[in-house]
């Protein structure tokens, strides 16, 4: 079997050895010397080794010696051909005193256990304290019921007097709401015409400055990190730059908002305002002014500069910076183009369409022409315009805060303003 192995000579064993010729025509076959084993040399123990019939089969003892060797250590061989199934009845009754001690001692520590738990139950039977568990259980019982009536009667104060405070309470909780609706409605550009609202064809609508909302949703954050997120936080700073960019080419100078470069977003809770909106400001005669841009101009303006004029709880007008009043960080979500769109036409008669659409042609005019036509306003058949319309969205958040607390605030900074200016006056004079 082994290919490196190099073999001088063979031994042979076992009865088949007695055959006459066995070994010789083994070597001639094999190639090999071949020598019987009929001797151990180191055996001792004449009263057997004389004996003729051990001499006669000595070649026979081969595997009985190996085994001998085997039980005595001094062999090289240690296979042992044993069947596992004797392997284990060997250990198995090997282990067996031991598990035998082993249950005998569970069996003594459970008796003693159960004599011990016996004795201690005499002292705690079932029956000797049910009439103390008894009471207890009904003390608790009573102790729920009264406790869940107090509560539903501690809900119902509470509402009550919640109720209480809402209908007698402080007017600018009421209030609140309504100056925040006034405030955003002043930051809503419109172009003022005093003698009413002109005819398109008097004052076209890509000419009107007028941005017209048609939805308002607000939305309150507990964390209003969750709300400014980092891409709305790089939308945030690209919006500044670019209305920095739109206020210098209408020959503005504004800068950005104070400590833009450090800002990390608004913190804690607050307001989203969120503006739905469109215009027509979208005459290609403007360039870099229409679109998104008119948006910018005036809306991101309003909502940075604009004062916001209320009524105090004296009756007298005060006028608050949008950062006092809350507003902060005015942005324009998105950036999209005008569309053409349809929309009707405020001069358009029915009357005088019929009755031009019936008059039909003259003889040797062309067909749809009329020269009676012509006294008509040809913007009075019409049913729509088309103009170009921008819709976008708009959001800025409102930190809240009651009047009394915005006014407190406005005195508090005039007279830090007032204390800083006398000291300037105090250095500079020294």
């Amino acid at each position: 079997i082994d290919k490196r192995a190099d073999i001088n000579e063979l031994l042979i064993t076992g009865n088949t050895v007695k055959m006459p010729g066995l070994a010789a025509y083994l070597g001639k076959n094999l190639g090999y010397e071949v020598h019987v084993i009929d001797r151990f040399n180191r055996l001792e123990g004449e009263d057997v080794l004389s004996i003729p019939t051990f001499r006669d089969n000595a070649s026979t003892f081969a595997v009985c010696y190996g085994l001998c060797l085997q039980g005595l250590r001094q062999s090289q061989v240690h296979t042992s051909l044993v069947p596992q199934e004797i392997l284990t009845q060997r250990l198995v009754r090997a282990k067996k005193p031991w598990a035998l001690a082993g249950l005998a001692a569970l069996m003594i520590g459970t008796t003693a256990q159960y004599a011990l738990t016996q004795q201690t139950w005499k002292d705690t039977d079932d029956g000797m304290w049910r009439p103390a568990a008894s009471a207890v259980t009904q003390m608790s019982d009573h102790s729920s019921a009264q406790m869940a009536t107090d509560g539903t009667l501690t809900s119902q104060l509470t509402f009550l007097n919640r109720l209480g405070e809402e209908v007698s309470g402080n007017d600018e909780t009421r209030l609140i709401w309504l100056e925040v609706l006034r405030a955003v409605n002043a930051a809503i550009p419109r172009q003022a015409f005093p003698d009413g609202i002109p005819s398109p064809n008097e004052v076209p609508l890509e000419d009107r400055i007028d941005i017209h909302v048609s939805e308002i949703e607000t939305k309150y954050y507990e964390d209003l990190t969750t709300w400014y997120t980092e891409r709305l936080a790089e939308r945030y700073r690209s919006e500044m730059k670019n209305w920095v960019r739109v206020m210098e080419k209408r020959g503005q100078t504004v800068s950005l908002p104070e400590g833009f470069a450090e800002d990390t977003g608004p913190v804690e809770d607050g307001w989203v305002i969120q503006l739905r909106g469109y215009h027509y400001y979208n005459s290609p005669e403007r360039m870099g002014l229409e679109g998104s841009n008119h948006v910018r101009a005036y809306l991101t303006t309003n909502f940075l500069q604009k004062e916001i004029t209320l009524i105090d709880t004296q009756g007298n007008p005060i006028s608050f910076t949008p950062a006092e009043f809350g507003f902060s960080y005015p942005l324009l979500l998105d950036e999209a183009e005008p569309k053409p769109t349809a929309i009707p036409n405020p001069d358009y008669d029915p009357a005088i369409a019929m009755m031009v659409q019936s008059r039909g042609p003259q003889a040797g005019q062309p067909p749809g022409r009329n020269p009676a036509d012509e006294e008509v306003d040809a913007n009075a058949i019409q049913p729509s315009l088309m103009v170009d319309r921008l819709d976008f969205t708009f959001q800025v958040v409102w930190k809240e805060s009651m009047l009394s607390e915005r006014i407190e605030a406005k005195i508090r900074a005039a007279e830090e303003a007032a204390a800083q200016a006398g000291l300037d006056d105090s250095v500079a004079a020294n």
